[in-house]
């Protein structure tokens, strides 16, 4: 919840991802709508200043509000305290038929400083603002006395992510979409360094060329033809995708550039494609929202599956920035229009597309882009249909 590389996440999860809330701290006095909680805020000790939250962001002029009505959860909490390895999208669940849409119910006290954060131990609550169900921070109850007062520490690793990062890193990151002329004109690997070698791997030097990068610049290696990405209604090639082989440290810069294979997941050969090593996919920040103009296209490629796809997998998808797609819009996944006999009247009735999941897109470019199956109600398939959510 960044040739140049489709573009990366930057400041949602992300996301979307982004975390959901703010560090509980006393209320400064403000102007605002008073809010009715719907239970009793709990007694907890305020987060020390020196633990770290993950901000959440402020939604995008890009991000729409959907004209469908919120569908809260009926089996929702009142109130809801967040622990250590909750994440915004798990949190929102809790709430939300649709988790995406939490930027929309969160109410947040502009006075307050940083108020768009979230610590361990927070306490969320449902609260009516003029009129509305709300989601919100609970009120710090009033200071009473401690017998054993205690400073509460969080290691800067544990701040509330948007997803679950260390589970989805590996389709985030082991693959890359790129257009034919990006990929035909990328630097490439010209030959080891010692020229009785026929494949390569971490440790090894190499020479490279078509780069003047400085030395201390780092590419990863991808494949120099990947798999097709080909769009099933005009049967147009979009580009391709490559998996990624390893990563690679210029030493000294020159043509040919000498350069250090510092990691690698498959062998790296002679004519293998240098990209630059793009951002993190996924920042904390990332902010979910719906595309602001129809779109709609189909998945193009399944990536570290075969036939089907489920959570936390991603997809290429044959639609981009071209079409108005943005970082951090969630999309749903149609499975096609399918027809039957009418027992009552005769003849084929078409029924409409059912909704099988949804995606968060975290890479685009021009024509295509990759988002992450964030849910799946069903295997999802190449050639499903992704359009704005229903």
């Amino acid at each position: 919840m960044i040739l140049k590389p489709p573009q990366p996440i930057s400041g949602l999860l992300t996301g979307a991802l982004a975390t959901l809330l703010i560090a509980c701290t006393a209320p400064a006095p403000s102007d605002e709508p008073a809010r009715a909680p719907l239970a009793p805020p709990e007694l907890r000790s305020p987060p020390a200043e020196s633990a770290q939250a993950v901000p959440i962001g402020q939604p995008s002029a890009s991000a729409s509000t959907p004209s469908a009505p919120i569908v809260w959860r009926p089996d929702r909490p009142l109130r809801y305290t967040v622990r250590k390895g909750d994440t915004l999208w798990d949190i929102a669940g809790r709430f939300l038929r649709d988790p995406w849409r939490w930027p929309e119910v969160w109410h947040a006290n502009p006075q307050v400083r940083n108020p768009h954060r979230i610590y361990p131990g927070d306490v969320l609550e449902l609260a009516m603002v003029n009129g509305q169900l709300m989601l919100q921070p609970a009120e710090p109850p009033i200071p009473v006395t401690r017998l054993s007062p205690r400073i509460r520490r969080e290691p800067l690793d544990e701040a509330i992510p948007a997803l679950p990062y260390e589970r989805i890193e590996p389709f985030l990151t082991q693959t890359m979409p790129i257009d034919r002329e990006g990929l035909k004109n990328a630097p490439y690997v010209l030959r080891p360094m010692h020229a009785e070698q026929l494949i390569m791997g971490a440790g090894d030097r190499l020479y490279v060329r078509g780069t003047d990068a400085p030395a201390g610049s780092a590419f990863q290696v991808v494949e120099d033809k990947g798999v097709a990405l080909i769009d099933p209604d005009n049967r147009k090639r979009l580009g391709h995708q490559v998996d990624v082989l390893g990563t690679i440290r210029i030493l000294q810069a020159g043509d040919p550039a000498e350069a250090l294979i510092i990691q690698s997941r498959r062998e790296v050969r002679v004519g293998n494609r240098l990209l630059p090593v793009p951002e993190s996919p996924m920042t904390p920040d990332l902010l979910p929202g719906a595309p602001t103009n129809p779109v709609s296209g189909r998945i193009l490629l399944l990536s570290n599956a075969i036939a089907r796809a489920g959570q936390y997998q991603s997809v290429t998808l044959g639609l981009g920035s071209a079409e108005g797609l943005q970082v951090g819009h969630v999309l749903s996944i149609y499975r096609g229009e399918r027809s039957m006999r009418d027992p009552v009247r005769g003849g084929q009735v078409t029924l409409p597309p059912a909704v099988i999941g949804e995606v968060l897109v975290f890479r685009v470019s021009e024509h295509f882009s990759q988002a992450l199956i964030v849910r799946s109600t069903r295997g999802i398939q190449v050639g499903d249909r992704v359009a704005n959510p229903s």
